[in-house]
């Protein structure tokens, strides 16, 4: 067969590797014969590197100059590294014809710190990972990165239209909950030039909603009794977002401690040598400090609350 019935094609499976020595910018070479476009199997090939220094080597042969032999499919890769930043020309030719060969450009970047997604921050808290795990409509978050370019694409891991992102600058994301997703979401984020990936998962356990109007205990429990939260919700709610009046959508409906489903006996008053005289109030929560109180019910005794959205229309009948 002519040295010139084989056809080479030079691609990059790999760009932008960070200038350490280490990390690589990968080629391929596809070897095919003219003739019917079968693979060219074990023929030999020369891959070459072309740079301003001549610091650019191949990690096969630790030189500039690598030769070796298209597999059972007439395909041959070649790893090239770089201790520069810049750009590099990399070329491969069939080893007894130097003319028949193909060019690439690869790009060697700065060396940069790990991509990762920090954290993910509210107003008030910093969440733990894994949270937020309640949530209300309107509820917002940001997410950090650190690292890598600082060109930063963000995505969703589905299909998740009760949540919406929004990029920010350096590197950040502006989360908003919409409504509830009712499975877990995940929220990638893709460094644009190094290709590094990283992921935030969060599950929502509890999403709650307020009409944020004042009722009296006996009113809101006829209308929404077995939906409103208990006082270990209510402190979820705290421990992740804080006080709630930071978030405007509770900024006009935190006068006042809100309605638990819970109760609580109180001391009235104590008789001298007699017997403690005890009553039962409702426990209440207030969203600006976490703290528990109680409050008797009655026409005068008008509070918020909320209550667990996680229910069937059936379920209120």
């Amino acid at each position: 067969m002519s040295l010139q019935d084989y056809i080479i094609n030079l691609s990059v499976e790999f760009n932008n590797a960070p200038a350490d020595g280490i990390n690589s910018n990968v080629v391929n070479v596809i070897c095919m014969n003219s003739i019917d476009n079968s693979p060219a199997i074990g023929v030999d090939i020369i891959f070459s590197t072309l740079s301003i220094q001549n610091t650019a080597f191949i990690s096969e042969s630790g030189s500039s100059v690598y030769s070796t032999v298209t597999d059972g499919t007439g395909k041959a890769s070649a790893n090239i590294c770089d201790t520069l930043v810049e750009d590099v020309l990399a070329r491969c030719h069939i080893k007894s014809d130097s003319t028949n060969q193909d060019t690439v450009l690869l790009t060697f970047r700065k060396v940069t710190e790990k991509f990762t997604i920090t954290n993910a921050s509210n107003i008030n808290r910093t969440f733990l990972a894994g949270e937020p795990t309640i949530a209300w409509s309107g509820a917002e978050f940001t997410l950090y990165t650190k690292g890598g370019s600082g060109d930063v694409e963000w995505s969703f891991g589905q299909n998740t239209p009760a949540v919406t992102l929004r990029p920010g600058a350096k590197g950040v994301a502006y989360i908003l909950i919409k409504n509830d997703p009712s499975k877990e979401v995940r929220i990638i984020a893709k460094d644009k030039l190094t290709g590094e990936i990283d992921s935030y998962f969060f599950y929502l356990r509890n999403f709650v909603r307020s009409d944020r109007q004042k009722h009296t205990f006996f009113m809101a429990n006829v209308g929404l009794g077995k939906f409103m939260l208990p006082v270990v919700v209510y402190q979820q709610i705290f421990s992740q977002w804080g006080d709630l009046t930071y978030y405007f959508i509770w900024s006009e409906a935190v006068d006042t401690p809100y309605w638990t489903n819970e109760e609580a006996r109180v001391l009235v008053e104590k008789e001298g040598m007699g017997t403690d005289n005890f009553t039962t109030e409702h426990v209440v929560f207030d969203v600006r400090t976490g703290v528990t109180s109680t409050s008797p019910d009655g026409p005068m005794y008008e509070k918020y609350f909320m209550h667990n959205l996680s229910f069937t229309p059936s379920e209120l009948e």
